[in-house]
């Protein structure tokens, strides 16, 4: 599907200008998705910075499902790792969600680790992964698009915190008064992202609470490994692909996928399989298995990922202060963030410089030559709306 353009002819968003929810105004556009625009955003009164996306009308509203979803588990008093919703209604025509401005995605930290994020970081990160499942499953959805740039980390105090984002094809999966399951179909269409679904969302069986814990399990092992086997299959038309995918996935034994790594994950993924349409979870043995690696590693779960040694040599020495480290990278006004970037080579040199406009320009999320990533894609939106 094409992207939607909701700017004017000189390049401003069709809202600029616009008091949104009475608090809130534009900053400047971060990117687009399929259906809509993301914008940074700021209060007027408090001068929050936040993120807005922009839908463009449509009958069925991804924007106001995602809106209705989070405003359930902001009410949620133990409900941790959802984004804050601030508003969530029609302007001008438009659907618009504002709500937190987040840090960076797993994808874009696992590449910044040079896809490489170890052993001890893959299970920190998948423990919170499946907490952040079994609270949404406990609240009667189903995410059903696990992926990397669908989990994002926090800024400021929830720097250490893993979010889950994009509910745009989360569903119910039972009645939440009745808490009645839904039945066993088959014949549905593929949702969710191919590389890791499972493999009975492939072969068009109703997905349930099975599949999300099937998907995480696919999940870690593209970070342990950097790849899955399936990945970079080449077929036309995406239907024979897809195809392909699914008998690949059957066909790799959770042995295979675990050779070189700790057996846990191949236990976790030998579970999840097993499990039956309507069996609930046993989310603390999921758990169980990945705190018994970083045991039998001597590792402690001390939130101290990867990554943050990388971003700049000389945090390595402020592990231990994950909240200074983050409030000192995102110490930038988003007005101008956009224009900024990071180059983790110059330990001696700002580590915010203005970019040209040929840097500028480089596709979202690509890194420079000289190694710089700009903010702006490291301060990520959901923008697959």
């Amino acid at each position: 599907m094409s992207k939607v353009s909701l700017r004017k002819e000189d390049g401003k968003s069709v809202l600029n200008g616009t008091l949104i929810g009475g608090r809130f105004r534009l900053i400047e556009r971060l990117g687009g998705g399929s259906f809509g625009e993301v914008y940074t955003g700021v209060h007027v009164h408090s001068g929050t910075h936040v993120a807005v996306k922009i839908e463009a009308p449509r009958k069925h509203s991804r924007a106001m499902l995602e809106y209705r979803i989070y405003s359930e588990f902001n009410e949620c008093a133990v409900a941790v790792g959802f984004p804050q919703v601030y508003f969530g209604g029609r302007v001008g025509g438009y659907n618009v969600i504002v709500m937190d401005l987040l840090g960076p995605n797993l994808e874009q930290l696992f590449s910044i680790c040079g896809r490489d994020f170890g052993v001890k970081t893959v299970c920190m990160i998948g423990i919170q992964i499946i907490q952040r499942i079994q609270c949404m499953h406990s609240m009667s959805y189903i995410h059903r698009d696990i992926k990397p740039e669908n989990f994002v980390m926090g800024v400021g105090g929830h720097s250490q915190t893993v979010y889950v984002i994009d509910m745009g094809l989360s569903k119910r999966y039972r009645d939440s008064f009745t808490m009645r399951h839904i039945p066993w179909e088959d014949n549905k269409s593929l949702t969710g992202t191919a590389r890791y679904v499972s493999i009975n969302a492939h072969r068009g069986i109703q997905q349930s609470r099975r599949d999300d814990l099937e998907s995480v399990a696919y999940l870690l092992f593209y970070f342990l490994r950097g790849s899955l086997p399936w990945q970079g299959l080449k077929s036309q038309p995406n239907d024979y692909r897809y195809t392909r995918i699914c008998d690949m996935k059957a066909k790799t034994s959770s042995e295979t996928l675990a050779d070189g790594h700790p057996k846990e994950f191949a236990k976790l993924l030998d579970y999840v399989r097993a499990l039956k349409f309507e069996e609930t979870p046993n989310y603390s043995f999921c758990l169980q298995l990945l705190n018994d690696v970083l045991t039998s590693r001597g590792e402690t779960y001390d939130y101290q990922y990867s990554w943050l040694a990388k971003l700049d040599p000389r945090w390595a020495e402020k592990t231990n202060d994950v909240e200074s480290m983050e409030e000192e990278f995102l110490d930038v006004n988003a007005s101008s963030m956009a224009r900024y970037y990071h180059r983790p080579s110059s330990a001696n040199a700002s580590q915010y410089q203005t970019m040209t406009d040929e840097e500028f320009d480089r596709p979202f999320g690509q890194k420079g030559a000289d190694n710089s990533w700009r903010l702006c894609d490291l301060y990520n939106i959901d923008l697959s709306f």
